[in-house]
């Protein structure tokens, strides 16, 4: 299931997924709230979660004409 940060609030697993780590929840929290050029996600399949990121980007737009 791909989730948001609002949709994570109904998951008990949330706060303990990165319990006892240097970058606990909070950490992934701050991350989703200055990041705004990135469609933040969390992937949360069979209690584990998983933070991610997808940044729209137009990979040829720098790449010039054939004579370049």
């Amino acid at each position: 299931m791909i989730a948001t940060r609002a949709d994570l609030d109904t998951f008990s697993q949330w706060h303990a997924a990165f319990l006892g780590e240097r970058k606990d929840w909070r950490y992934y929290e701050i991350v989703n709230d200055t990041l705004h050029d990135f469609d933040y996600r969390y992937l949360a399949l069979n209690g584990a979660i998983q933070p991610f990121f997808i940044l729209d980007q137009d990979l040829t737009a720098g790449a010039g004409g054939p004579d370049s």
